[in-house]
């Protein structure tokens, strides 16, 4: 049997075949809530790690654009509050924001899908 590799750091080393969705995301949006709880406790509010925001995201296939995210955030804000509702505010203050095509995977850089 061959175990992967599950990175839990905040920082993508941009090999995200260790990294594959499903159980793996789940278990990594369970952790980043877990902290965030902790974090909003203490008036310190954090997000969950882009890697893994960009992997929800793309997962959704909600939205192609800024405006239909802008949409959709409005009103499932509190649904899901461990994504940041501005990602771009967000991600781009920590230096690793891609843009929006790569947000919603439309860039065609699927290599880091």
């Amino acid at each position: 049997m061959v175990k992967k590799k599950v990175i839990m750091s905040a920082e993508s080393d941009g090999n995200d075949e260790k990294f594959t969705g499903g159980e793996e995301l789940a278990i990594r949006m369970m952790i980043s809530r877990n902290r965030m709880a902790r974090q909003e406790a203490e008036g310190n509010r954090e997000y969950v790690p882009f890697d893994v925001a960009v992997k929800w995201a793309r997962k959704l296939k909600l939205w192609r654009t800024k405006e239909e995210w802008d949409d959709w955030i409005r009103q499932n804000k509190e649904t899901f509050p461990y994504i940041p509702p501005d990602p771009e505010d967000y991600y781009k203050n920590r230096g690793v924001w891609l843009g929006w095509s790569f947000w919603t995977g439309e860039s065609g850089d699927e290599e880091h899908s």
